[in-house]
């Protein structure tokens, strides 16, 4: 009874208290709350939790979701029982950024909480539409008022992208302009010279969305095909990562979207991408556009041409912020990767006069 009745004072927003360092009472009370209910019922604590997370002061909004993610880290808590016994918490988050929860910190932690409660990409009880939920996230993205704060959106986005394919109300226009926002971030994102951190979480996102990978009848239109040859790539480049630990989490992601018995290493993750856009995409103009360019470089042929042969050449290269990745083995790997998809489509695809009619970059 003590306990319901501190609880009331601490959430109840018409007795408002304007003395300095309130704040730290109720940032106690609601310490005392959450921990004393720890071990209870999930349906008792969860009500409980979502109170405190509607009060006006932000210091105990913040102290609330520290101690859920400090709760939900726990190995005690069985994956498969977070989000179906704490579904009420799940809502509550995903109000608080509907709402546009104005504290930066608390917002990060409302992130990566949803993040915690859906550790394998499951669905989230949305009431606001899967649409509206990835514009208030994507604009996190688009136009961020922290590092941190993309970095936290990121894993989110790659696991709610998976909800979005997975949803058969979802148009298909919905879903392919959602992987191609994306897919142009990763892409943005993994590049070497990115901060290591939001390499990190964007692994973490490609991670989320890598279920739909390595599955043949997955992707069909040809925009997708687009993205997904680009996401294959991103993998491999991945794979060769000057960081061990994103080496690693790239070829756990190859091992397990394509659904192998035994872990791979990381070379043998970055070939196994080459090789899965072969047998899946061999008929698409855009594979053999990847391939080229990976074969060509950054730069139309003509353009390297011209710099090569210019007598005004720079004395000092350009420091390469990846020294563990070997770029030769892209170039043999793409080759060889050509000739063979070649050699099979050959009667489908007029290399290169079509790539150079439908792709405007080699024009």
């Amino acid at each position: 009874e003590l306990l319901n009745k501190t609880h009331k004072n601490v959430d109840d927003q018409q007795s408002k208290d304007y003395r300095i360092g309130s704040y730290l009472v109720h940032q106690q009370m609601a310490k005392i709350i959450i921990r004393s209910l720890r071990g209870d019922d999930a349906f008792e604590f969860s009500n409980k939790v979502v109170e405190i997370l509607g009060h006006p002061e932000y210091e105990v909004r913040l102290v609330a979701l520290e101690l859920l993610t400090e709760y939900f880290l726990d190995n005690s808590v069985p994956d498969t029982d977070l989000s179906r016994n704490y579904s009420t918490i799940q809502s509550k988050l995903i109000s608080m950024i509907d709402d546009g929860e104005p504290n930066l910190n608390c917002f990060r932690l409302v992130v990566e909480l949803l993040v915690l409660i859906n550790p394998k990409g499951l669905s989230f009880p949305l009431d606001s539409g899967l649409r509206n939920f990835w514009k208030k996230l994507f604009e996190h993205v688009e136009q961020p008022k922290n590092v941190s704060i993309v970095e936290a959106v990121f894993p989110l986005l790659g696991s709610l992208l998976s909800q979005i394919w997975d949803d058969k109300s979802s148009s298909q226009e919905f879903k392919s302009l959602c992987l191609k926002q994306w897919t142009e971030h990763v892409e943005r994102n993994t590049k070497p010279e990115i901060a290591l951190t939001l390499r990190e979480a964007t692994t973490k996102s490609l991670q989320m969305f890598s279920r739909h990978l390595f599955r043949e009848d997955r992707f069909v239109n040809s925009n997708d095909v687009q993205q997904v040859i680009t996401l294959y790539m991103i993998l491999a480049r991945l794979a060769q990562d000057d960081d061990v630990d994103l080496r690693k989490a790239a070829s756990l992601i190859v091992a397990k979207a394509g659904r192998f018995k035994f872990p791979v290493d990381p070379d043998r993750a970055r070939e196994l991408c080459y090789e899965q856009v072969s047998n899946q995409f061999s008929k698409s103009l855009h594979l053999y556009a990847a391939l080229l360019q990976i074969l060509s470089g950054d730069e139309k042929p003509d353009e390297v041409f011209r710099a090569e042969m210019n007598r005004s050449r720079v004395l000092f290269a350009i420091e390469n912020p990846n020294i563990f990745k070997e770029d030769l083995v892209d170039v043999q790997l793409a080759s060889r990767i050509s000739i063979e998809a070649l050699k099979k489509e050959i009667k489908i695809v007029q290399f290169p006069d079509p790539l150079r009619n439908d792709i405007p970059r080699f024009a």
